[in-house]
């Protein structure tokens, strides 16, 4: 680290959206900030528990943490829920020499900060053996084999004991510390009889066991007293307020980031465990506080005004991904994407897209592009917005964006995906005090959407664009001559037809010439199949050369063609000269001796006025037969001429 230069604090966790780890990281970005630390903080919005192509997607943060940048980290362990992941992420910051605080998980060689269950946990049941003198008590574990789940039912069947209460295997259910699982689990339980009391191993468990109460018109504490664990925010607006342990999160954060100053300034600590005492509050659910109608009211007031607010939020979300997904290609989607950045509660924010995803989106990028370059599309600083569309390296924009660090405040880097595609990533600046991570999430979920959809439009662009210029081509191909690129037979009655009709109600003429090329058999035979199709092919070149742009020209098959002219002034296009001007040219392409061959060609023509019972097939046989007493002619005058040679 420079002179002068504040230490970078990491924080790596999963869902940050949780309103319990966006508190806890709020007062872990306070207390870096009051100790001169800046603070980077890595997030995956999956906890990784599925392994789904999407977590894949999330998991490519971790390839953003520039663990050489950073002074210490502090990784919430256990809000992945992937210990490969979470291994990975520890393996990283030993390799870069930069020491791991480790929240609410145990890591060998880390220093780390645990939350004490036991005791407060034991307090919790305790009481209600103690305080309330229960003796038929059931308990709700989480997971069967879990080692949080089974240190907790220990602890039940110690206090059992402890009052001298035998242990009753029926009184004892698996909720999975979730709620369907605890609903079912106390239906079972019920079953067998009431008890005076239900222990549950954490909070969740405890309001899904309420609600199973209130709906068979079982008083809470009334005719069963309830318990529950971790003092959740949920639990907040519960009635009945359960009897609870709650984490002790300023203390935790406090705890974390002094751990961390204390390495940063170069202090000799050894890895060790370091400890945070849960609250207990006995509350409403055991009995021992009152309800207080008044404060429910208000409760209830303000998670309606929430709910209405994120209801907002989310048609807000909705508008833009509608607005966003509108046929509009990628450099167009940051013009309607500024309204929405905008309106974010963040004071500095880049979007940022890696190079291959640019490419899938037809933008044009420069050659010497290297994969793992970003480009910036849209960035936001203060009040001020820019489209920039910049190029840095990976490296360089992920570990050190300038400008984020101006402000002083946090600064949050999550992936832009499609499953596991990732696409690039968003870094935002945010006041961790107003901030609410949850609309973050949901603008977030909702660039995915609409990236994704703008990339599979680019592909279907790019796909009709390809399909209609092969249909071109296959057309093209249809009505025209592979080898000479006239028209073919067919081809050559269509643009008939099309230029009859564009003349149609004005007096015109028809033009048609039928062309025979000499000598072709002779040109094979003698010189090769090769010099025959040149031969083909210059004779086309000279028969549309002469007839002109408006001249209809056609190879109908062999050493056979067809040439049609459609005018109002049969005398400017040179209708009546067609023949000789044919002649002339072959004339003069054999005085320049390209061949060991002389290049000729007869021709019979026609010229009528177009009225409406034309028939173009007797024209085509007029035309053919002149042609041929032409080629006659010619013969015979060949014929003369050798006879007077000899």
């Amino acid at each position: 680290m420079k002179e002068n230069e504040k230490p970078v604090l990491g924080v790596c966790l999963a869902k940050i959206q949780d309103v319990t780890r966006s508190d806890l990281v709020r007062r872990i970005c306070n207390e870096a900030k009051a100790q001169g630390c800046r603070v980077q903080i890595f997030n995956m919005y999956t906890d990784l528990y599925c392994g789904r192509s999407r977590e894949i997607g999330e998991k490519s943060i971790l390839n953003v943490i520039r663990m050489q940048k950073l002074s210490a980290l502090i990784l919430l362990s256990q809000t992945i829920l992937n210990q490969e992941a979470v291994d990975e992420v520890v393996d990283q910051a030993r390799q870069a020499g930069v020491p791991v605080i480790s929240i609410d998980q145990q890591h060998e060689g880390c220093y780390n900060v645990l939350y004490e269950y036991e005791k407060p946990f034991s307090r919790v049941v305790r009481h209600v053996f103690q305080v309330h003198h229960c003796r038929r008590v059931a308990f709700i574990a989480g997971f069967k084999g879990n080692s949080f789940s089974e240190a907790r039912v220990q602890v039940y069947r110690d206090a059992l004991e402890e009052f001298g209460i035998p242990f009753d295997p029926k009184l004892l259910k698996y909720g999975d510390f979730w709620e369907y699982p605890a609903i079912a689990a106390t239906k079972e339980l019920l079953e067998d009889g009431i008890p005076e009391a239900i222990i549950c191993a954490n909070d969740s468990m405890a309001i899904a066991v309420c609600e199973v109460l209130s709906q068979k018109g079982i008083r809470v504490p009334e005719d069963v007293i309830v318990t529950g664990f971790d003092g959740i925010e949920r639990e907040l607006y519960h009635s009945p307020r359960l009897t609870t342990a709650a984490q002790d999160q300023p203390h935790c954060g406090k705890l974390a980031v002094e751990t961390a100053m204390r390495l940063i300034r170069g202090e000799k600590l050894p890895p060790q465990d370091f400890y945070v005492h849960n609250e207990v509050r006995f509350s409403e659910s055991c009995g021992c506080k009152k309800l207080d109608y008044h404060n429910s009211n208000h409760m209830l007031m303000q998670i309606y005004g929430e709910m209405e607010e994120a209801r907002e939020f989310e048609s807000w979300i909705f508008s833009m991904i509608a607005m966003l997904t509108d046929g509009h290609t990628l450099l167009e989607m940051p013009e309607y994407l500024q309204r929405y950045v905008m309106g974010m509660s963040v004071v500095y924010m880049q979007i940022c897209l890696n190079a291959e995803f640019l490419r899938a989106c037809d933008v044009d990028i420069s050659a010497d592009t290297q994969k793992d370059d970003m480009f910036v599309l849209a960035q936001r600083e203060m009040t001020d917005y820019f489209r920039p569309l910049t190029r840095y390296s990976f490296q360089q924009q992920m570990s050190d964006p300038e400008k984020a660090y101006s402000y002083d405040l946090p600064v949050l880097f999550v992936p832009l995906h499609d499953q596991s595609d990732v696409f690039g990533y968003l870094i935002a600046v945010f006041d961790p005090d107003s901030f609410h991570h949850n609309r973050l999430y949901s603008f977030v979920m909702g660039m995915n959407q609409a990236l994704s959809t703008i990339r599979s439009q680019s592909k279907l662009r790019s796909i009709n664009r390809i399909l209609s210029e092969t249909n071109k081509e296959l057309a093209n191909m249809y009505i025209h001559d592979s080898m000479t690129g006239l028209l073919n037979r067919r081809g050559f009655f269509q643009e008939l037809e099309r230029r009859r009709a564009a003349y149609q109600g004005r007096q015109s003429w028809i033009y048609v010439a039928s062309v025979d090329m000499d000598s072709l058999k002779y040109i094979n035979d003698t010189y090769g199949h090769q010099e025959g199709d040149f031969a083909i092919k210059t004779v086309a070149d000279a028969i549309s050369a002469c007839a002109g742009e408006n001249g209809i020209c056609a190879r109908f098959g062999g050493d056979e063609y067809m040439a049609a002219i459609i005018t109002e002034d049969p005398e400017e296009d040179g209708c009546r000269s067609f023949a000789q001007r044919l002649s002339s040219r072959l004339h003069s392409l054999n005085e320049q001796k390209l061949r060991p061959y002389q290049f000729g060609a007869s021709c019979g023509t026609v010229l009528e006025s177009i009225t409406e019972d034309l028939d173009l097939d007797r024209l085509m046989k007029l035309a053919d037969d002149r042609m041929y007493s032409e080629k006659l002619r010619r013969k015979c005058v060949r014929g003369e001429h050798r006879e007077q040679r000899q």
